[in-house]
């Protein structure tokens, strides 16, 4: 394909890469195949050829690279303050849920003193005052699933009902059968 008389085809290279965001899926993944092979034969990185196809001279890649580069920066230091104050958060979470549950205990311990009713029912104003810790507890699992998972925006949510949907499928005709 390659040879020393003809030199890289940057018209066609242009209109193949335009082509890759065809919505026929066909002629997407032809032109995306025919890109990829004009520059493997040529021994050229797909993003250089990009660049000088569209007229980005090196020095504008080198400048877009310093930006990219700069904004993953700036993007890890949000990410850190975003954690920071995220652990700030959940911090005052366990604060107040300590607070709630210390005063549901107090009320109970008010109005049932244990002098007067039986373990059971101090048992009962202990178990109750856990309630808040439990809750958050909880809360903390969910979080720590969706991280685990890469449940993060409501398009994941979208997922996991099709997926839901096609299971309850099965089942129904399953049963149905049955």
């Amino acid at each position: 394909m390659a040879t020393a008389g003809n030199a890289f085809d940057k018209e066609l290279f242009s209109k193949l890469v335009l082509l890759m965001d065809s919505p026929n899926e066909f002629e997407r993944k032809r032109a995306e195949g025919r890109a990829v092979e004009m520059c493997i034969a040529w021994g050229v990185r797909f993003c250089d050829m990009a660049g000088q196809a569209f007229g980005q001279s090196g020095k504008r890649v080198a400048e877009l690279e310093a930006q990219l580069e700069q904004s993953r920066r700036g993007g890890d230091e949000l990410a850190d303050e975003l954690l920071r104050q995220e652990n700030t958060i959940e911090k005052m979470r366990l604060i107040i849920a300590g607070l709630v549950g210390g005063g549901i205990l107090a009320g109970w311990l008010y109005e049932f003193p244990p002098q007067r009713v039986t373990q059971q029912w101090t048992g009962y104003g202990v178990a109750l005052s856990a309630v808040p810790f439990v809750f958050l507890l909880c809360r903390w699992a969910v979080i720590r699933f969706k991280l685990r998972n890469h449940w993060r925006s409501w398009r994941d949510n979208d997922v996991f009902r099709a997926v839901g949907r096609w299971w309850n499928g099965i089942v129904r005709k399953l049963l149905i059968e049955v």
